[in-house]
Formats: C-alpha cells, structure tokens, sequence
C-alpha cells in the first residue's frame, strides 16, 4: 500500500486521510456516477478520462450525474492509484 498517496486522494475530496478508498493496481475500472461527485486520485499515473476527456491526478475532479470514468493502465513508475469520493458525512448538500 502507499500510504502517502491513499491519504492525498482523500485529503483532494476533503476526506480524512484515513477515510475508505479505491484502491487501483495495473489496469483501473470504467465506471458510471448515477449522481454527481467529486473525486481525487493520486499515486501512480493512470490513463483516466471523463466522457473522453484526459482529466489529471492530486486535483479534484467535479463529475456529473451519467458521465463516465475511464481509468486505464499505468503510465510510468509505481504500481498503486487511488480513488476517493467525498464521505457521506463531507458531502455537500446542494
């Protein structure tokens, strides 16, 4: 585990660094958000795309409702990305 990076992707979506994640080795999922959310991914650079779209790690990344991510391979050194979402109790109410 890197634990370095696990708490970086929760600490991007405003998660304590020890809140639950996804952890992404080799080749990362596809994935559909039924709601709109936040995400943060940090570690080893994986080829990610929103609808297509490249999108870059240790940033959040706002996602709509339907849209799709994309996560592909490893793309250089380390074997580890993570994934966070903000927690039930940081999400925001809109």
């Amino acid at each position: 585990m890197d634990e370095r990076s696990f708490r970086l992707a929760n600490i991007i979506v405003g998660n304590p660094g020890s809140t639950a994640a996804l952890e992404l080795t080799v080749n990362g999922p596809t994935l559909r958000f039924n709601v709109g959310a936040v995400i943060g991914l940090a570690g080893a650079r994986m080829a990610a795309k929103l609808d297509g779209v490249a999108i870059d790690n240790n940033v959040p990344v706002a996602i709509r409702a339907g849209q799709l991510l994309a996560i592909g391979s490893i793309e250089g050194p380390g074997q580890r990305c993570y994934l966070a979402v903000p927690a039930a109790s940081t999400r925001r109410r809109s």
